[in-house]
């Protein structure tokens, strides 16, 4: 019998160190339990997101499904191409634009889904041609257009088949930065913290259950960064050679810029050397091994790039397809000025460039806050000399969280990749570098800063995607609260049957959401658009286009009813300085076509009938015009707080202001007469407030009220009387007045002359 090897003192070291760094059972169940906790936010969040809108999720699949249908790798296409596949009609080959991307993710997807049938998938692609047609991008976030009637089969199965895929590499990398974590830091808590606070990047959960390379990326990437603090802590394991060479080149048939993470491991060797925790020899295997699975897995790919392309990282091909010069200037403008998109898109960013979809603004003050927390608790540590981890830790977690940002700063600068998810492959040295600045500060407790981040995962369905991308729901009749209307487009069959009330009162700014209830088609697929309507002079005020609940209005159901929720404008939004005054504002809604053709709306007679509908009352907050004081008060309901009298040739301008004390009879009508010296009746002018009927009044409001009293053309000279009053339409019956003058319930506000 052989007597056994001794023991060389780094490996009695790299046994101690295996035994510390090795986590307990207890923490081993935590992290499974983060584990499932982040399935449940991501699958939330991939149910919310309608299919392919998520991030480039339509081309990414596209990629996959053409390896499973053909068995052979995409061309890069030229602009040309697309156009001439759009103009013939062939949807899958214009939204093919992910060619440039090495194919392992998507080779292995499209095993996944090689079984299924994806036959209906170009009735899936049918773009928005609000965005890519008419360049109409307010209130319209959907890429896609979504029929009604979609079933979970076929090809929708095939995607999500490939989102569950993504959702499997997420989990994988939250598991690897666990590890990486607890190795970094030797605390199985700051590694749970670490692990907790990715799954609870809104982002992170969003994309990782889409159809996208960047999960698997993102897993290689984190699994190299583990590996690195598995060589410092331990040393060179049996096949770890082996592994760490499978899963650099795994990156390079992913994504070339994920082997920054290369320059880690590099490092991590060169530390390991230094430390004597392995040999020059096995250093020298390593960086073999490396080499050639880079040569024997990966090198065939960028010599195929060279062949079709002239060069290995196919950059002028790319560029001639996604280069700066297509950029559109609203949504590019460099490094600096997207600088802002980067830093939000980190954090959540739900959808397409065109429109995307950001949470609220408290949210990225809060991520904000979060970093700064951080940066106040490395202060503190550093201050204190209570540092977490060793100098080296501390190179390798900047490093690895570094080099992500320095290949974005890079690559944008011949196009348009300013996405914070590509920062991800990053993540296993941002968030324990991220972690280990709030332990400086709060210790133990330093996990609690990361449930503004989780709480904002776990609404981000309710509150953020599902607003954003409204879909119709089939109802089976419309509610008794809704106000109802029969109001069929001309030559078509789609038709309005009623809308639900808007609030009562909106402000500048707002964008209440309009319920509609909609059936029958139109072969046309029009779209709406909603115009706001000031209260005088019919001022468009904002207004949005879009297809109610993001589906073609050309494939409605026969018979279904559908309630849609219909974006409005910011109000206000076309005349930021304007001041319309109290009063009702109306949403105007149009049929269009494309963009300016606007189709006839009939009633149920076959009458003419455009659609203007209340829209609740706008309260300004301008002071009233200067006009000579009043004190009159009418029942309680309405006072008169101002009067003025001019005459103007054959008219007489009256000023009114008036507050509204309390809710009037709906049918309140305004009077205005004139009398002689005599006290006879000469002429009245009735009628509402102008843009502010009394059915819609708001207590606590004050209106200017501006009216012309037509004088009678023989109205002989002398001296008249003003008086106003209030009735109700209905009886004729008029408010009590309390005035200094009053006649017959009205209050006399002023006297005028009539010369010769």
């Amino acid at each position: 019998m052989s007597a056994s090897r001794p023991k060389t003192p780094s490996s009695r070291i790299a046994e101690g160190a295996f035994a510390r760094y090795q986590p307990s059972n207890r923490a081993t169940f935590a992290a499974l339990g983060v584990l499932a906790l982040f399935v449940i936010l991501a699958l939330s969040s991939a149910v919310a997101t309608p299919l392919f809108e998520a991030s480039d999720e339509a081309a990414h699949f596209l990629y996959a499904h053409s390896l499973a249908e053909t068995g052979a790798l995409p061309v890069i296409p030229t602009r040309a191409d697309l156009n001439a596949a759009a103009a013939a009609g062939d949807v899958v080959a214009q939204w093919s634009v992910e060619s440039h991307q090495p194919p392992l993710y998507y080779a292995l997807a499209a095993v996944l889904i090689a079984s299924t049938d994806r036959s209906d998938i170009a009735s899936l692609l049918r773009s928005n041609d609000l965005v890519f047609t008419w360049g109409l991008r307010a209130g319209n976030h959907n890429q896609w257009l979504h029929a009604p009637d979609i079933t979970p089969d076929k090809a929708v199965r095939a995607v999500w088949i490939v989102r569950l895929f993504s959702l499997a590499l997420a989990c994988g990398t939250l598991w690897c930065i666990y590890r990486a974590a607890h190795l970094a830091t030797g605390s199985a808590a700051a590694a749970l913290a670490s692990m907790l606070t990715t799954a609870s990047i809104p982002t992170f959960a969003a994309i990782s259950t889409s159809a996208n390379n960047d999960s698997l990326v993102t897993l290689l990437s984190a699994a190299a960064v583990w590996w690195t603090f598995r060589l410092l802590r331990f040393g060179l394991r049996r096949y770890d050679w082996a592994l760490i060479a499978l899963i650099l080149s795994a990156i390079a048939l992913t994504k070339f810029t994920g082997l920054a993470v290369g320059v880690v491991v590099v490092a991590g060797l060169g530390a390991a050397l230094r430390r004597g925790t392995i040999t020059w020899s096995q250093a020298g295997i390593v960086i073999a091994a490396v080499g050639g699975a880079l040569a024997l897995n990966a090198g065939w790919w960028y010599l195929r790039n060279v062949q079709l392309y002239g060069d290995p990282l196919a950059l002028d091909a790319t560029a001639a397809l996604w280069g700066r010069a297509f950029a559109v200037e609203s949504e590019s403008g460099g490094l600096i000025a997207e600088a802002p998109r980067i830093w939000q898109s980190f954090w959540l960013m739900i959808g397409h460039l065109h429109q995307p979809v950001w949470g609220p603004a408290w949210f990225y003050a809060a991520s904000l806050a979060l970093i700064g927390s951080s940066a106040l608790g490395w202060l503190l540590s550093i201050r204190r000399r209570t540092g977490h981890v060793s100098v080296m830790t501390g190179v390798v977690l900047l490093l690895a969280a570094a080099l992500p940002f320095a290949m974005l700063v890079i690559g944008t600068g011949s196009v348009d990749i300013s996405y914070g998810r590509l920062l991800f492959p990053g993540l296993a040295g941002m968030i324990p570098l991220l972690v280990l600045g709030w332990r400086g500060l709060l210790g133990r407790y330093a996990v609690l800063l990361a449930l503004p981040l989780l709480m904002m995962t776990a609404l981000m369905p309710y509150t953020v995607i599902r607003p954003a991308y409204p879909r119709l729901e089939a109802v089976d009749t419309v509610p008794p609260g809704a106000i109802p209307l029969d109001i069929t487009v001309q030559g078509g069959g789609l038709t309005l049957l009623g809308y639900e009330p808007l609030p009562r009162t909106v402000a500048r700014d707002d964008t209440p959401p309009l319920i509609l209830y909609l059936t029958g088609s139109d072969a046309r697929n029009p779209a709406l658009t909603a115009a706001w309507i000031s209260p005088r002079g019919a001022q468009n005020l904002g207004q949005i286009t879009v297809y109610p609940g993001m589906a073609p209005t050309d494939a409605f159901a026969s018979g279904v009813i559908y309630r849609a929720r219909v974006p409005t404008a910011p109000l206000l939004s076309t005349c930021e300085s304007c001041d319309i005054g109290t009063g009702l504002l109306r949403l105007e809604l149009k049929w269009q076509t494309d963009g300016i053709t606007t189709l006839t709306t009939v009633d149920a007679n076959g009458a003419a009938h455009p659609l203007l509908i209340d829209a609740g009352v706008y309260v300004s907050t301008a002071p009233p015009p200067a006009v000579m004081p009043a004190s009159v008060r009418f029942g309680g309901v309405v006072s008169l707080d101002g009067a003025q009298i001019q005459q103007t040739g054959g008219s007489l301008a009256v000023s009114l202001v008036w507050r509204i004390e309390s809710a009037p009879p709906p049918d309140l009508t305004a009077t205005i007469q004139l009398f002689d010296a005599a006290g006879a009746f000469v002429t009245n002018a009735d009628g509402d407030i102008d843009g502010y009927p009394a059915r819609v009044w708001i207590p606590d409001t004050t209106i200017a009220d501006r009216r012309a009293v037509t004088l009678p053309a023989d109205l002989p000279p002398g001296q008249y009387t003003v008086a106003v009053g209030w009735y109700t339409r209905g009886d004729l019956s008029r408010l009590p007045v309390t005035a200094d003058a009053v006649r017959d319930n009205l209050a006399v506000i002023g006297t005028f002359e009539v010369t010769p």
